[in-house]
């Protein structure tokens, strides 16, 4: 569990944000008890060096991550620990390469407590992906992990290590496994390892973005037309619309001569196929629709767009460094999103007032009240946060659109 005197706040955000479906980091003493009583129900031996893994007294200054399944059982867990005065649960035996990085200014943290009980190859891509999202966050340079033997290569294929030590003691499992130390090179990245760690991301978002299309498409309230107006009329030059959906937004952008090209890209092919239909009806030919993730963009824009999309993006802080390196330096990025502040009983009154007899009127209402009840989003002041601590300035900012609900920043990028 993370003490507040111990880490910067300001970061807690910006992890959180970036954290999948289904995983979550521990941000309270009941949380941190769950976490403590599934490794208990595991490892039941009474013996000194068990104990002393369940009561080290490091939880409390850790990033703590644990896996639900979709019943709320824990599935998974682990701990990341950065390196401090304090020094680590191994310190009486770690090797003197640990020290020697120590010595060059380079910062360490632990990966441990590493315990899955469900899917193991799920779960690990998913506790991996938070743990090397959150170590480049609060730039880690190297993740000590002590790991079996026999698990080195595996690694070795994915990601750079080196092993510092191949004495470590034996694992606390049936197995009994020799135990080593090696050290990850969280700056190194590795393909390999990028489609390992996101490959469970949002997978089951996306097939919910697919079945949403032409609802999507076919209910267009005053709320998202007050939307699309504003923003449309504040791009120029060569536009990239981030998450753009079934792509409602071409219909204004095309109307704004200031606009020299469009871009769409969206990960949800139902929403494409639905928007490369729409740009055909509008007959607009300097738009191009993109079926894939934002992380993938190439090119640079003069103003890049993101209309509610913000919140599914499944490695926001990845997407904010693209975003970053596609925007040319004098341009905008524009982007919208709902806020914590989001009335769901308010906003569902203004859909049956204004859908109620459209042929998909209940299935709008049943998703998006879907949508609104399972996502946790961001209050204006952490959205400036996180885009700020990824580099980004901010010109302007308001909660005026859907009823205040949701959040508009236009930002550019700091010099």
């Amino acid at each position: 569990m993370i003490n507040i005197n111990q880490v910067n706040n300001n970061l807690l955000p910006r992890i959180k944000s970036s954290l999948p479906s289904n995983v979550y980091l521990v941000q309270s003493f009941d949380e941190l008890q769950e976490v403590i009583k599934y490794r208990r129900n595991y490892y039941q031996d009474g013996s000194p060096e068990v104990q002393m893994f369940h009561d080290d007294g490091f939880d409390e200054f850790s990033y703590v991550f644990y896996v639900r399944d979709d019943d709320g059982g824990i599935i998974g867990s682990a701990r990341l620990l950065v390196d401090s005065l304090t020094g680590l649960p191994e310190e009486s035996i770690l090797p003197s390469a640990v020290h020697d990085l120590r010595r060059s200014g380079k910062k360490l943290a632990e990966l441990g407590r590493l315990l899955i009980t469900g899917d193991k190859s799920k779960t690990l891509s998913l506790l991996y992906n938070v743990v090397y999202e959150t170590a480049k966050i609060i730039d880690i340079n190297y993740i000590l992990i002590v790991m079996k033997k026999s698990n080195v290569s595996s690694h070795e294929k994915m990601m750079k290590i080196k092993t510092l030590s191949e004495n470590m003691g034996l694992s606390w499992d049936e197995e009994k496994k020799e135990l080593c130390l090696i050290s990850w090179d969280i700056n190194a990245e590795s393909e390999k390892f990028l489609r390992f760690s996101q490959r469970y991301v949002n997978n089951k978002q996306f097939e919910e973005w697919n079945d949403y299309s032409k609802y999507h498409f076919g209910v267009f309230l005053s709320v998202q037309h007050e939307v699309y107006s504003s923003v449309s009329t504040k791009c120029v030059g060569n536009v990239l619309d981030l998450g753009c959906g079934s792509g409602r937004i071409m219909g204004f952008m095309k109307e704004n001569l200031n606009v020299k090209s469009y871009t769409g890209i969206d990960y949800s092919k139902g929403m494409i196929d639905l928007a490369i239909q729409y740009k055909e009806n509008l007959d607009y030919q300097r738009a191009k629709l993109i079926l894939d993730k934002i992380e993938h963009v190439s090119g640079k824009f003069d103003t890049i767009i993101s209309n509610l999309s913000y919140y599914s993006w499944g490695n926001k802080n990845k997407c904010l460094e693209v975003i970053k390196d596609s925007l040319l330096d004098e341009g905008r990025f524009l982007l919208v999103t709902p806020n914590n502040q989001f009335d769901i009983p308010k906003l569902a009154n203004l859909v049956k007032r204004e859908a109620f007899g459209h042929p998909y009127y209940n299935e709008f209402l049943s998703i998006n009240y879907h949508i609104a009840n399972t996502v946790e989003y961001p209050s204006l002041d952490e959205l400036i946060s996180q885009v700020r601590l990824a580099g980004f300035a901010v010109e302007k900012a308001h909660k005026e659109f859907f009823l205040g609900g949701v959040s508009y920043l236009e930002l550019r990028k700091m010099s």
